[in-house]
């Protein structure tokens, strides 16, 4: 960023830029859809100032929790961006979303001339595989579109079934699925209704949204013994493929 100086001349403006002045440009690791479990947390870093860039402390926090900063050290020149460089390790849990912050200090040793280009903020989930129930009392999800939620957070590590709670339905929900990542002909997802063919009903109100089920570039779905009921006889679709 060009800080403005006072200038003399008028209709003239005079810029200065710093010359040690750094920041996080982006997260490098770990990127969607990853797994569970304990990652590498990668970062790269942004030299703003007209000196080169040869240290930094880089500090990190996990949904708020401080983390061991950093010592950076390297080469690079003004408004250049360095390589990947690992911060630490983190524990992540299955199917949970995460808030990543990570800021420069001490550029080259020195006070950081502009700390509003410092931080970086970053949201990431983990990535699901495995079998998991909704609705009902303990079960892992509450509905079918927090469910879906978790899929559209971090995608799929694994192919993925999502039992409904025999005796929890009707399930009165409009269920709207995305393209996931990780989904693949090995990867599905499949959404079980079943012994009792649990039902999945919603009542259409307006022409937009007029299915219980839209597959909204969605692939590698399957919707099992299942009933699915729209009460809408003027909107009404069981499912939609677009």
């Amino acid at each position: 960023p060009l800080l403005p100086s006072v200038g003399y001349d008028i209709g003239a403006d005079e810029f200065t830029v710093a010359g040690n002045d750094a920041g996080v440009w982006s997260m490098t690791n770990p990127t969607p859809p990853f797994s569970g479990g304990i990652q590498t947390v990668a970062f790269t870093i942004k030299n703003f100032g007209t000196s080169t860039l040869t240290a930094a402390t880089v500090g990190w926090r996990v949904n708020g929790v401080l983390q061991t900063p950093f010592a950076w050290t390297g080469a690079v020149p003004s408004n250049g961006t360095s390589a990947s460089f690992t911060a630490g390790t983190y524990n992540f849990l299955p199917g949970t979303s995460y808030a990543i912050d990570a800021w420069t200090s001490n550029p080259n040793g020195s006070t950081d001339a502009n700390i509003g280009n410092d931080t970086l903020h970053s949201n990431v989930c983990t990535a699901i595989s495995g079998t998991f129930t909704v609705g009902g009392v303990g079960a892992d999800f509450p509905t079918l579109n927090a469910a879906v939620a978790a899929l559209q957070c971090g995608g799929v590590s694994g192919p993925v079934t999502f039992n409904l709670t025999q005796g929890a339905g009707p399930f009165n929900e409009q269920v709207i699925i995305p393209a996931i990542p990780g989904a693949s002909a090995i990867n599905t997802i499949r959404f079980n209704g079943g012994a009792a063919r649990e039902t999945v009903q919603f009542t259409g109100t307006t022409s937009n949204e007029r299915a219980v089920f839209k597959l909204n570039g969605a692939d590698h779905i399957i919707l099992d013994s299942m009933t699915i009921l729209n009460n809408d006889l003027t909107y009404g679709f069981g499912v939609h493929l677009t």
